[in-house]
């Protein structure tokens, strides 16, 4: 069967069709004698779906990038309400329930080419036609869940994984869905975007009863019941309705003779995919420019009315570029003129600094409180003001309003008749029975770049003069005796005369921390990827250019010497037997407080978002030492196998060096990713079984001029040198379980390819690595976890759902 899109009205067996627009073109095109199957089989399918990425959705409805910036708002086959890009960016979790029922086609029609004279046959006939068209019902329902208390996100989204499960063939509703439904009413607002289409007439060319209708709800139960109906539904020929078209290819028709050449709009229509992102994020921004009260702005409705007028603008010239594209394919391999949203964004919020905002703040103060009738107790709390009593910490702008797509409420209460403080963000302390609201404001939870205020690195000297007895603190570690990963109380380290005392910031999960075979027989704290701030320096690791306050990082080594021929190759290596490796022999980072070697610290560039810069510590310095050991020519070509936490670095870091890259990978959502940050080209080697065949295209017909293997898999390695040209350079990164049988001596010695390694390495390279991050502001794709998650973190790594680098911020 050929390629399938929407139905739309007005679609006639034979007609020309422009699949980039997804258009309709001339009628007759192709004549066709058809087949009549009176009593088709047909097939169905019943399932529920994350949807992490937004451009999911528009695949899911089978919308091409073209048709939906160029149907926007006018095109019966983009549905705006399903699409709608401020929703998806509000909500906490996105899910899809989808049914599909499908009529197998007659194999059997015949296919005839019609010769129409016109001075512009692409305009005339299209790049397909119309050979057939599948009916049936498909029922679809957007499902957007948005948090009351974004502390309270993880809990959701594992009693969203459970509700989910209810829907699909074998799905039931068991006491335990039950259970997580109720508390997804109570804890978040639910907004569920219903589509049905579906018809019973078998006679009429579109189907019959009603076609296409739209509502919606916000009972999860109430569509498990819809969708559970339009499954059975299909037994007694309930749906019938023209549900896609079936294209053909004119040059397979036998009396095409080559009569013109086709568009090919593979290339643009990948590309165009981030037009889409581009035109999508523009409507939500205006959408939030004409929610937001003119009195909010500066320069009040006329600066508003500007603002909405420069958006619409720029989303009508991507619209322009789409039809320029349509008209000629390979204007899509230019670089789009109009202004990048996150930059308009930037503009609509802050103009071109924090101090002169488009949409006016309010300053805050945050301070240190002390509790009243308590020897040396204090409590953190933002205020519109200063409180004389309290030790002041820092002062910020923030919204004294909600209507910021993006942002979320942060409250600051006190219960009543008590001493009793609570912060609660994405829900107001009056919510809460007997709590009396202190101050309330909003913000954006994930860090604006050019925008946010960043924290003074530096301890206040207030703080200084707090007073707090911290001793225990949390820890996630790995148990022996119960062979699982658990969360604990456990005392807050002291530094040695050679180390620094770090609060960590935030730490990362890697790979690596799954292999639980390398743990000793006692506890200890995992985690070998993190970040933080000197809290406190030993006697010999003073005057090493390091102060208290400093924002550092830190390889995963103590108890090495850094100096010695094996120290000099990997600490591993360290010829005095005593280095042990953080987070599988010794304390590691998942914990509030972690000791370093000072020699393992570098100071972070000021510019790196600090929640995000952990994985660079492992997977962030390896890419980079693999990708530069490389030794590649700006344009050279250089094949990223395996696209998780690595490759993605790996992709960033290249793309940074002028190096062209492609992604391979058989996970198609860590593909995506790899095509968002920058990746030239990606294949599904799994799927895709011309790949090899398609590499060669885009490599002058030679291959790759080295290929990196970021994964730990045995299959990835053996078809690695299959992509390299002759002399290319195999890198090896990865640790796979096996030796690499594949590896002969004749290929090495006769040049078919060449072979080397590299690793996280030695602190004194650490910081050519960190300074070129820094200089790029190359930050990993990251999901932000807190520490009671580490246990379903390794879960989740383990059973491969884990594609983006998991992050935990203390």
């Amino acid at each position: 069967m050929g390629e399938v899109v929407p139905f739309i009205s007005g679609m006639r067996p034979g007609q020309g069709y422009n699949t980039y627009l997804q258009s309709l073109c001339v009628q007759n095109a192709v004549t066709i004698e058809s087949h009549d199957d009176k009593s088709p089989a047909f097939t169905r399918e019943y399932y529920s779906e994350f949807v992490e990425e937004y451009e999911k959705i528009a695949k899911s409805m089978k919308i091409s990038a073209g048709a939906a910036v160029s149907g926007w708002g006018q095109s019966g086959s983009v549905n705006v309400s399903i699409l709608d890009r401020s929703e998806f960016e509000s909500s906490t979790l996105t899910y899809e329930v989808k049914v599909l029922v499908q009529h197998q086609v007659s194999v059997l029609d015949k296919f005839s080419f019609n010769k129409i004279e016109t001075s512009n046959k692409h305009e005339k006939y299209g790049d397909r036609y119309i050979a057939n068209f599948i009916k049936g019902g498909h029922f679809y329902a957007r499902v957007s869940i948005t948090a009351r208390n974004s502390s309270e996100t993880s809990e959701l989204k594992e009693n969203a994984e459970l509700a989910m499960t209810m829907y699909g063939v074998s799905g039931t509703v068991t006491q335990e869905v039950e259970k997580a439904v109720s508390s997804i009413n109570r804890n978040a607002s639910v907004k569920i975007t219903i589509v049905e289409s579906t018809g019973t007439n078998k006679n009429s060319v579109s189907g019959g009863g009603f076609a296409v209708k739209t509502e919606e709800t916000s009972d999860l139960l109430r569509v498990k019941n819809m969708a559970d109906q339009f499954y059975t539904d299909a037994d007694s020929g309930k749906h019938s309705y023209v549900l896609f078209a079936v294209l053909g290819k004119y040059r397979n028709l036998s009396n095409f003779d080559n009569y013109f050449l086709p568009f090919d709009y593979q290339v643009a229509s990948m590309r165009s995919w981030a037009l889409f992102n581009d035109f999508t994020l523009y409507k939500a921004i205006e959408k939030m420019i004409v929610a937001v009260p003119s009195d909010k702005f500066k320069g009040g409705s006329d600066r508003k009315v500007q603002l909405s007028n420069q958006a619409i603008d720029i989303f009508e010239n991507i619209k322009s570029r789409v039809h320029r594209i349509a008209e000629h394919p390979e204007a899509a391999k230019e670089t789009p003129d109009h202004q990048k949203p996150d930059v308009f964004r930037l503009e609509v919020l802050a103009s071109s600094s924090v101090s002169c905002k488009a949409i006016q703040t309010k300053e805050f103060h945050a301070q240190s409180k002390p509790i009243p009738n308590t020897d040396d107790y204090w409590t953190d709390v933002c205020l519109p003001y200063k409180n004389s009593d309290s030790a002041h910490l820092f002062t910020f702008p923030a919204f004294d309003f909600g209507n910021l797509i993006g942002t979320e409420v942060v409250s600051f209460g006190k219960r009543d008749n008590s001493e009793d403080y609570v912060c609660l963000i994405g829900e107001r302390a009056t919510s809460v029975s007997g709590m009396k609201e202190l101050s309330y404001f909003w913000v954006f939870p994930n860090s604006v770049e050019g925008f946010a205020m960043q924290i003074p690195r530096s301890i206040p000297e207030a703080k200084k003069e707090i007073s707090r007895k911290f001793c225990i603190m949390k820890a996630g570690q790995w148990d022996p005796k119960q062979q699982k990963v658990v969360v604990n109380d456990v005392p807050k380290p002291t530094e040695a005369p050679n180390q620094f005392l770090v609060k960590i910031q935030s730490a990362s999960l890697c790979h690596s921390d799954l292999l639980m075979a390398m743990r000793p027989d006692y506890t200890v704290t995992l985690g070998h990827e993190g970040v933080g701030y000197i809290e406190s320096i030993g006697k010999e690791a003073s005057d090493r250019g390091f102060q208290v306050g400093d924002a550092i990082g830190f390889n995963y080594f103590i108890g090495a010497c850094f100096e010695c021929e094996g120290c000099m190759i990997h600490n591993m290596r360290c010829e005095t037997g005593n280095q042990k490796l953080q987070g599988f022999v010794a304390d590691g980072y998942f914990a509030e407080y972690a000791v370093v070697d000072w020699q393992n610290a570098v100071k972070l560039p000021e510019n790196l978002d600090m929640s995000k810069t952990a994985p660079l510590f492992c997977a962030g310095i390896t890419a980079f030492h693999s990708v530069d050991s490389c030794e590649l020519k700006a344009g050279n070509w250089l094949a990223v196998i395996g696209c998780g936490g690595l490759g993605q670095y790996a992709i960033q870091y290249a793309k940074a060096m002028g190096i062209k890259t492609i992604g391979l990978d058989i996970n198609d959502n860590q593909l995506d990713v790899a095509k968002k940050i920058g990746a030239d080209a990606i294949f599904n080697s799994m799927k895709n079984k011309d790949y090899l065949e398609e590499i060669k295209k885009l490599t002058d017909g030679k291959g790759c001029h080295a290929a990196a293997v970021y994964s730990a898999s045995n299959a990835a390695y053996a078809g690695a040198p299959d992509v390299l040209r002759t002399g290319g350079l195999l890198m090896v990164i990865g640790i796979a379980p096996k030796g690499l049988d594949f590896i002969n001596t004749f290929d090495l010695t006769t040049g078919r390819y060449r072979i080397k390694a590299d690793s996280t390495g030695i602190p004194q390279r650490m910081k050519k690595a960190v300074d070129f991050t820094g200089k790029h502001s190359i930050q990993p794709e990251v999901e932000f976890r807190t520490i009671n998650d580490l246990p379903q973190m390794v879960a989740d790594m383990e059973a491969g759902k884990a594609e983006k680098r998991q992050v935990v911020v203390f």
